[in-house]
């Protein structure tokens, strides 16, 4: 999207020490993410600051990828991971598989300068969430997040066996019937509750 000497002349006005440094955030919403005990299934984060980057939380909820790109906007970088649930039905028994998937999305207003920050802090964002089947980088064209697109992104990569169809709203993934994590937290009982078992990944 932008050419490799471009990059190498913006680079050389970055300070050394933002070359490596950028804040993670705390793990907790992208664990319900890839949890089953959770209905949320996409989490959103911003990059932020200039010399000291650090990804934020911008919003976490179930819906889906249609809500998930909702908080999309032109003017930002923000990286974001969902849930997409692959259905196989045979002999009246449904088969459920999950595959999570991690973006970086650079809006159409970022400027030059923007983007060559992405450059030296892509790895350290995208390794933020693990556990994903497929990772891919978006440049203000919001037609590449459509669900046919990552649908056959999932499917080039998903081997021999193929699933029926993918459910983008995840309405029959595991936990996608379970209390949001957001109304536990201001339970009465919140308080007294043992914490979270750690996430179960799902089974290629």
């Amino acid at each position: 999207f932008f050419s490799p000497s471009l990059v190498s002349n913006l680079l050389s006005f970055v300070p050394a020490a933002t070359m490596t440094d950028l804040k993670l955030p705390d793990p907790t919403e992208w664990n319900h993410v890839v949890s089953n005990k959770f209905p949320e299934n996409w989490a959103v984060y911003d990059v932020k600051g200039k010399r000291k980057k650090k990804l934020v939380l911008n919003a976490t909820g179930p819906g889906g990828l249609a809500d998930a790109i909702k908080k999309l906007e032109d003017d930002k970088i923000q990286f974001f991971g969902f849930r997409v649930t692959g259905l196989d039905k045979k002999g009246g028994v449904t088969s459920v598989r999950s595959k999570f998937c991690k973006v970086c999305w650079i809006g159409p207003q970022v400027g030059s300068m923007g983007k060559a920050s992405v450059t030296v802090i892509m790895g350290r964002a995208m390794d933020f969430f693990d556990r994903c089947h497929l990772g891919f980088q978006v440049v203000g064209d919001i037609d590449e997040l459509s669900e046919e697109r990552i649908e056959k992104k999932l499917r080039s990569s998903g081997g021999a066996h193929q699933v029926e169809r993918y459910d983008f709203t995840n309405a029959e993934a595991p936990g996608a019937n379970s209390t949001p994590s957001s109304e536990r937290r201001s339970s009465p009982k919140a308080s007294k509750a043992k914490p979270a078992p750690e996430p179960e990944p799902e089974p290629e």
